[in-house]
């Protein structure tokens, strides 16, 4: 590993003093007081093109720093650039072509929103390792509108990481944390527009050049994001489709471990994928409820759905808040970071294209083997259809990025498309054969209103009608093979 492995963990104020009685944090810190204010033009110019623009207020002194996104990220190689200024007014006369490029005139940047943070810092040693730990608290401030911040970091500056994630460990022990996913610039982005209700899923920035084992781990990590997002949302709002998108998340990050199962040989990408699946399915069950409560048009219906979902939404809550569901961030984290325990053979791992080319032919071919004919398939053969073709479509959009050309992009159109419209009717035929089964387990067979819960339909038509979608996602030229 190197020795720059970071790792960003949320935490509650309330259990900050807990974190502070834990050895060796009772001793005497470091203490800086920072001002940064950041700066963009109305439209979000600079955020859009990947340029990161701020001034920073410590001790006295200002400095400005301008970063541009790493490759992948946006148009610009990365980039940094410091210097001291005079005050919160920015020196902008040297970055004029730059930022001309990405579209912001000079006299319409302006500043957004201030970070206010007070940072304690300590140094801790464990054998060769040392490991810098910085505990910030604060407030972003847009405007009328504020937000707390408060969280730890920890950055391994020499040695093993093992040791850094051994030191997360024992403050989970003592404090309850999250791996945090947003930098101090996007929670003030964010805070300067609507709230989200939910997050979907962010391109996966894969590089042609990085390696397999690089691939699965950006791709695990790019779910995460999307679980950790929307969990944060959840936990606040308990809205309908955080929750969704939450649950989406697990399930695009449990693909992940499917696809690249021949390499993940390790028990411990076993059992990560056991807790995956176990967290998601209770998600899933509060995710009925809150397709059903949609549908109820009756009203002694709707106020049985509501109060059995504000049940099951407490019971989420608990678990996500639970030790388990919390270490389960946490060794993820540990496990990607340390050592995804990919396969590795006496030759090199293929390229990532090559390998993705592989996966997207080989998700095609099982998909064209199952659906070969969907009406001789019972309900249970069809949904794993169903589950082949979800597999199919989340690895198409993990590799996405990989074919880039004017050819690939408008074949892969034509593809998602096909998969769109298989995926819809797919979906029609298993709330067909799911519907009595789900109420009855819920308790609301003799529910007065509740046949606007079953859904209803030709199956025959549907049948036929996922028939020709599925045919035409497997006609479908394949974006991923170049000129075939």
């Amino acid at each position: 590993m190197t020795a720059r492995t970071k790792l960003k963990l949320e935490i509650a104020p309330d259990s900050i003093e807990a974190f502070l009685a834990l050895e060796p944090f009772s001793a005497t810190p470091q203490a800086h007081l920072h001002r940064s204010v950041y700066f963009d033009t109305p439209s979000r110019a600079l955020l859009a093109a990947g340029i990161g623009l701020r001034i920073r207020e410590a001790g006295g002194h200002h400095t400005q720093m301008v970063r541009t996104a790493a490759a992948g990220n946006g148009p610009f190689p990365h980039q940094e650039w410091d210097m001291p200024v005079d005050g919160l007014r920015p020196v902008l006369d040297g970055f004029a072509a730059l930022f001309s490029d990405a579209g912001a005139a000079l006299p319409e940047i302006v500043p957004l929103f201030e970070l206010r943070n007070h940072r304690l810092v300590w140094k801790v040693a464990d054998g060769g390792s040392q490991v810098e730990v910085t505990l910030d608290r604060g407030l972003v401030v847009a405007g009328e509108r504020q937000s707390p911040l408060c969280e730890i970091a920890l950055t391994l500056t020499q040695g093993d990481a093992a040791a850094l994630f051994a030191l997360a460990r024992r403050i989970a022990a003592a404090a309850p944390v999250r791996i945090a996913v947003m930098s101090k610039g996007e929670r003030g982005f964010r805070l300067t527009e609507a709230q989200p209700a939910m997050v979907k899923a962010e391109p996966v920035a894969l590089s042609p050049q990085a390696d397999v084992a690089e691939s699965f781990r950006i791709i695990a990590a790019n779910c995460l994001r999307q679980f950790r997002l929307n969990e944060d949302i959840l936990l606040h709002r308990r809205h309908a489709d955080a929750l969704h998108q939450a649950r989406v998340g697990l399930r695009r990050l449990r693909s992940a471990f499917t696809l690249y199962k021949p390499l993940l040989l390790g028990p411990e990408s076993l059992r990560l994928k056991e807790e995956l699946r176990w967290l998601a399915g209770l998600l899933g069950e509060v995710r009925d409820l809150d397709v059903l409560t949609r549908k109820a048009r009756h009203e002694g219906l709707r106020v049985r759905l509501r109060d059995l979902r504000s049940q099951r939404y407490d019971a989420v809550i608990e678990t996500l808040k639970s030790p388990r569901a919390l270490a389960l961030g946490l060794d993820l984290a540990a496990w990607l970071q340390i050592d995804p325990d990919l396969a590795t053979a006496d030759e090199p791992l293929e390229t990532v294209s090559d390998f993705a080319s592989g996966v997207l032919d080989r998700r095609r071919r099982k998909l064209k083997k199952h659906g070969a004919d969907l009406s001789e398939l019972d309900d249970l053969h069809r949904h794993e259809a169903r589950k082949d073709a979800k597999k199919l479509r989340y690895a198409a959009e993990f590799f996405a990025v990989l074919y880039n050309d004017k050819r690939s992009q408008r074949r892969r159109r034509a593809f998602t498309e096909a998969m769109e419209a298989l995926q819809e009717h797919l979906g029609s035929l298993n709330d067909l054969a799911t519907g009595h089964a789900l109420v009855e387990t819920l308790g609301l067979e003799n529910q007065p209103g509740v046949e606007d819960l079953i859904a209803t339909g030709d199956k025959e038509a549907l049948i036929r009608a996922a028939q020709n979608a599925l045919d035409e996602v497997i006609d479908a030229k394949r974006f991923w093979r170049g000129k075939s």
